[in-house]
């Protein structure tokens, strides 16, 4: 499984109240739809600024922060455009955003995967239909269910979970299993990022149900 779009992880843009801010974000929005990316405007608040405020600061000593996510193709030319976001006016990167404790070494880029829901679905039928085949071929009576290739309607998947084989970079720090989680058709929150754009080879289990009725 690849990741065909990577996320640019929430950067802040220092605004002022007032028509300038739109204005700023416009020209962001515009340069993303330029480079077929997308953009999704989040929260807007006051943070105080990274220096102690001076007496002879004629600023006040907070600013207006807009918080963005912006996607863009796998293959784009994202230094470029990194780049010229800066210029724009991209001030801050990562998640906690009211606080960088002076530092910006934050991971900017995060890869997501496209599609996970019907990807993880698609696994997920695979497997179920791996696992009736083989307790069909383990259970001698059960020759009369299991003449179809597909599994019956009755069998009830309760639980499956997913991890890599291999660990990966984390974005919150360490390396460890990309993981993910489905409990009867519930997923397990949002999608894991990745902080490189890489194959995932997908390895775990599956828990379901098959309630046969008694025969006389």
């Amino acid at each position: 499984m690849r990741c065909p779009r990577f996320r640019l992880s929430p950067p802040t843009l220092p605004v002022n109240d007032g028509h300038s801010s739109d204005d700023t974000c416009a020209l962001v929005r515009g340069y993303l739809d330029s480079n077929r990316g997308q953009l999704q405007l989040l929260e807007r608040v006051r943070t105080l600024r990274n220096s102690p405020a001076r007496p002879q600061d004629a600023e006040p000593p907070f600013q207006v922060v807009q918080r963005l996510r912006a996607e863009l193709p796998v293959n784009a030319p994202i230094d470029q455009i990194l780049q010229r976001l800066i210029e724009l006016g991209l001030d801050r990167f990562g998640d906690d955003v009211l606080n960088t404790g002076g530092s910006r070494r934050e991971p900017v880029v995060r890869f997501v995967i496209r599609d996970l829901d019907a990807k993880l679905n698609d696994l997920q039928q695979s497997c179920a239909a791996a696992a009736w085949k083989a307790w069909c071929l383990a259970t001698p009576d059960a020759t009369g269910i299991c003449a179809g290739d597909k599994p019956p309607a009755e069998l009830q998947v309760q639980n499956f979970n997913v991890q890599s084989e291999d660990k990966v970079l984390r974005p919150d720090g360490g390396v460890n299993y990309w993981r993910f989680n489905v409990s009867r058709g519930q997923r397990s929150g949002e999608r894991p990022e990745l902080l490189g754009n890489v194959p995932l080879r997908l390895t775990g289990n599956l828990y379901a149900v098959y309630r046969r009725e008694p025969t006389l």
